[in-house]
Protein backbone atom coordinates (compact mmCIF):
# COMPACT_ATOMS: atom_id res chain seq x y z
CA UNK A 1 0.00 0.00 0.00
CA UNK A 2 1.31 3.74 -1.22
CA UNK A 3 1.97 6.00 1.70
CA UNK A 4 -0.74 8.55 0.06
CA UNK A 5 -3.12 5.34 0.40
CA UNK A 6 -2.38 5.17 4.31
CA UNK A 7 -2.47 9.19 5.35
CA UNK A 8 -5.85 8.96 3.52
CA UNK A 9 -7.16 5.97 5.15
CA UNK A 10 -5.88 7.30 8.55
CA UNK A 11 -7.55 11.13 7.58
CA UNK A 12 -10.89 9.38 6.94
CA UNK A 13 -10.97 7.06 10.27
CA UNK A 14 -10.08 10.13 12.25
CA UNK A 15 -12.97 11.93 10.82
CA UNK A 16 -15.51 9.35 11.02
CA UNK A 17 -14.71 7.80 14.57
CA UNK A 18 -16.87 9.16 17.36
CA UNK A 19 -13.23 9.38 19.30
CA UNK A 20 -12.40 12.38 17.08
CA UNK A 21 -15.86 13.96 16.52
CA UNK A 22 -16.29 16.71 19.27
CA UNK A 23 -19.95 16.73 20.28
CA UNK A 24 -21.62 20.10 19.92
CA UNK A 25 -22.28 22.15 23.81
CA UNK A 26 -25.99 21.42 24.53
CA UNK A 27 -28.04 23.86 25.70
CA UNK A 28 -27.87 23.30 29.22
CA UNK A 29 -24.86 23.96 29.42
CA UNK A 30 -24.73 27.09 28.64
CA UNK A 31 -28.27 27.23 30.13
CA UNK A 32 -27.46 29.57 33.93
CA UNK A 33 -29.48 28.33 36.63
CA UNK A 34 -31.92 30.28 38.62
CA UNK A 35 -34.97 30.77 41.30
CA UNK A 36 -37.31 28.50 40.16
CA UNK A 37 -35.48 26.02 37.71
CA UNK A 38 -36.24 22.66 38.78
CA UNK A 39 -33.84 19.84 38.28
CA UNK A 40 -33.14 16.49 38.77
CA UNK A 41 -30.10 15.59 40.65
CA UNK A 42 -28.82 11.67 40.34
CA UNK A 43 -26.45 10.05 42.25
CA UNK A 44 -25.69 7.01 40.01
CA UNK A 45 -25.74 3.67 42.29
CA UNK A 46 -27.58 6.16 45.18
CA UNK A 47 -31.48 6.51 44.46
CA UNK A 48 -31.96 7.30 48.21
CA UNK A 49 -29.80 10.34 47.35
CA UNK A 50 -31.06 11.40 43.98
CA UNK A 51 -33.60 13.76 44.27
CA UNK A 52 -36.07 16.64 42.08
CA UNK A 53 -35.59 19.67 43.23
CA UNK A 54 -36.63 23.37 42.92
CA UNK A 55 -33.79 25.99 43.09
CA UNK A 56 -35.17 28.14 46.05
CA UNK A 57 -35.44 31.96 45.83
CA UNK A 58 -31.90 32.15 48.11
CA UNK A 59 -30.39 30.31 44.84
CA UNK A 60 -30.01 27.17 46.82
CA UNK A 61 -31.25 23.82 46.98
CA UNK A 62 -30.93 21.11 49.34
CA UNK A 63 -29.88 17.77 48.76
CA UNK A 64 -29.27 14.89 51.74
CA UNK A 65 -25.96 14.66 53.50
CA UNK A 66 -24.85 17.49 51.82
CA UNK A 67 -27.69 20.02 53.01
CA UNK A 68 -27.94 23.59 51.13
CA UNK A 69 -25.69 23.93 47.61
CA UNK A 70 -25.78 27.16 46.01
CA UNK A 71 -27.08 26.53 42.68
CA UNK A 72 -27.54 29.68 41.13
CA UNK A 73 -25.63 30.94 38.32
CA UNK A 74 -24.24 27.87 37.55
CA UNK A 75 -24.41 25.49 34.76
CA UNK A 76 -25.94 21.54 35.27
CA UNK A 77 -21.78 20.81 34.45
CA UNK A 78 -20.76 23.53 37.17
CA UNK A 79 -23.12 22.04 39.64
CA UNK A 80 -22.60 18.20 38.86
CA UNK A 81 -18.78 18.91 39.38
CA UNK A 82 -19.13 20.64 42.77
CA UNK A 83 -21.50 18.49 43.76
CA UNK A 84 -19.33 14.99 43.44
CA UNK A 85 -16.91 17.36 45.36
CA UNK A 86 -19.02 17.16 48.49
CA UNK A 87 -20.34 13.99 47.93
CA UNK A 88 -16.88 12.81 47.57
CA UNK A 89 -17.06 13.08 51.64
CA UNK A 90 -19.44 10.01 52.16
CA UNK A 91 -19.01 8.04 48.62
CA UNK A 92 -15.88 7.22 46.98
CA UNK A 93 -16.25 8.00 43.47
CA UNK A 94 -19.44 9.60 43.50
CA UNK A 95 -20.95 10.21 39.76
CA UNK A 96 -23.64 12.87 39.35
CA UNK A 97 -25.88 14.04 36.82
CA UNK A 98 -27.41 17.45 37.05
CA UNK A 99 -30.47 17.28 34.26
CA UNK A 100 -33.24 20.18 34.00
CA UNK A 101 -36.71 19.50 34.10
CA UNK A 102 -38.41 22.47 34.26
CA UNK A 103 -36.91 26.26 33.38
CA UNK A 104 -37.80 28.69 35.27
CA UNK A 105 -40.64 31.45 33.93
CA UNK A 106 -39.45 35.16 34.27
CA UNK A 107 -42.85 37.07 34.23
CA UNK A 108 -43.51 40.79 33.01
CA UNK A 109 -46.12 43.13 33.50
CA UNK A 110 -46.91 45.17 30.19
CA UNK A 111 -49.52 47.95 31.43
CA UNK A 112 -50.69 51.28 29.84
CA UNK A 113 -51.45 51.84 26.32
CA UNK A 114 -51.44 48.53 24.80
CA UNK A 115 -54.07 46.84 24.00
CA UNK A 116 -54.35 43.63 26.11
CA UNK A 117 -52.58 45.20 29.40
CA UNK A 118 -50.95 42.11 31.83
CA UNK A 119 -48.68 39.55 32.82
CA UNK A 120 -46.92 38.05 30.35
CA UNK A 121 -44.31 35.20 30.35
CA UNK A 122 -40.86 35.39 28.97
CA UNK A 123 -39.20 32.77 26.49
CA UNK A 124 -35.36 32.68 26.21
CA UNK A 125 -34.37 34.98 23.53
CA UNK A 126 -37.49 37.34 23.25
CA UNK A 127 -37.00 41.13 22.69
CA UNK A 128 -38.99 44.23 23.90
CA UNK A 129 -41.31 44.35 20.49
CA UNK A 130 -41.98 40.32 20.54
CA UNK A 131 -43.20 41.20 23.83
CA UNK A 132 -45.25 45.00 22.86
CA UNK A 133 -46.65 42.47 19.97
CA UNK A 134 -47.75 39.66 22.63
CA UNK A 135 -49.59 42.56 24.55
CA UNK A 136 -51.74 43.07 21.16
CA UNK A 137 -49.62 46.36 20.49
CA UNK A 138 -50.30 50.07 21.05
CA UNK A 139 -53.71 50.77 19.41
CA UNK A 140 -53.40 53.69 17.11
CA UNK A 141 -54.19 56.33 20.16
CA UNK A 142 -51.09 55.77 21.91
CA UNK A 143 -48.69 58.10 22.59
CA UNK A 144 -45.36 55.98 21.98
CA UNK A 145 -43.49 59.60 22.80
CA UNK A 146 -44.42 58.63 27.10
CA UNK A 147 -43.46 55.05 26.55
CA UNK A 148 -40.99 53.68 29.34
CA UNK A 149 -39.20 50.94 30.00
CA UNK A 150 -38.44 50.10 34.12
CA UNK A 151 -36.51 47.34 35.62
CA UNK A 152 -36.54 45.95 38.75
CA UNK A 153 -39.28 46.54 41.60
CA UNK A 154 -41.55 50.05 41.82
CA UNK A 155 -42.41 50.28 44.95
Amino acid sequence: MKSGAVLLLLATLMVASPAFVRAAPSPQDAYLLGPGDTIEVIVFGEPDLSRTVTVKPDGTISLPLIGEVKAVGKTTSLLEAELATLYRKYLRAPSISVVIREFRVDRIYILGQVNRPGEYQVRLGMGILELLASAGGPPTRADLTKAGIIRGRTE
